[in-house]
């Protein structure tokens, strides 16, 4: 039978967990990346459009990456707090939320409810009702007769689209690999636990590549549990995700260091 042995040894070099980073594209903000949900990293992207055209239908809980209340409502908290509510140089999104794309902004006043589904569409209308959690933003919006104050964030369980909102479309964070000739030399991004991490491959012994492979301060992951998680990124994040660098899951002899061999 042909299998491959793989044998290299993992360089796992902390970048440090990545606050969300706002992506600005002429003065809109379109969407974050590096947003930490629970732990885990995604990239998000402010989509105009309703519930089913952005989530597959929004009908079966495997639409959405949040399928509960309780996981909804940390996804927006996490959004609030790590988008809207952090200083850029791009741009200041919790006093202008307007400026979010598929919201209302003007020079008098800006309004944005920014909608997370978490259950699915009920009926047959074009944009049936669903579970979504909003978070919504204003500047000198007149309530009653009153301007109320810029910078406001409100988080709230609704079941029902509103007037200048979009969607918050969620994807977990991938990690970028870096290939040279062909050959898999390692990958950027990578994360496990919740923290990034840059990953090299290197093609030599234990105690060249770890510091003398003699403490447990010489390695990122110096128990069992912490090493089968960092495995599993691996997998799941380099090797088992789709690139136009190449497909290293099928090919994993690209990887420097490795070779196919029959046994």
């Amino acid at each position: 039978m042909r299998k491959f042995v793989l044998a290299v040894v993992l360089v796992l070099m902390s970048s440090g967990a990545q606050a969300a980073t706002p992506i600005v594209v002429e003065g809109q903000l379109i969407g974050a990346s590096g947003v930490d949900v629970g732990g885990k990293l995604y990239d998000v992207s402010f989509g105009d459009g309703s519930c089913i055209s952005l989530f597959n239908g929004c009908d079966e809980d495997s639409d959405f990456p949040f399928p509960s209340l309780a996981d909804g409502l940390l996804a927006a908290q996490a959004l609030a707090d790590q988008v809207f509510n952090s200083d850029s140089i791009l741009g200041s999104f919790d006093s202008e939320p307007g400026l979010t794309r598929g919201c209302l902004h003007s020079p008098e006043f800006d309004y944005c409810t920014i909608l997370i589904p978490h259950a699915p569409a009920q009926g047959v209308d074009p944009d049936p009702p669903a579970g979504f959690i909003s978070v919504t933003g204003y500047r000198n919006l007149p309530a009653g007769g009153v301007l109320t104050e810029p910078g406001v964030l409100s988080i709230a369980a609704v079941t029902l689209d509103s007037t200048f909102s979009t969607k918050a479309v969620f994807s977990p964070q991938a990690a970028t690999l870096i290939v040279v000739e062909g050959q898999l030399i390692g990958a950027s991004g990578v994360d496990v636990g919740g923290k990034l991490y840059d990953v090299s491959f290197g093609d030599g012994s234990c105690v060249f590549l770890f510091n003398g492979c003699d403490e447990d301060s010489d390695f990122p992951f110096p128990s069992l549990a912490d090493g089968l998680l960092a495995a599993q990124a691996l997998a799941d994040q380099v090797f088992n995700s789709d690139s136009i660098l190449g497909s290293f899951d099928s090919d994993p002899g690209l990887t420097r260091g490795c070779h196919g061999l029959l046994v």
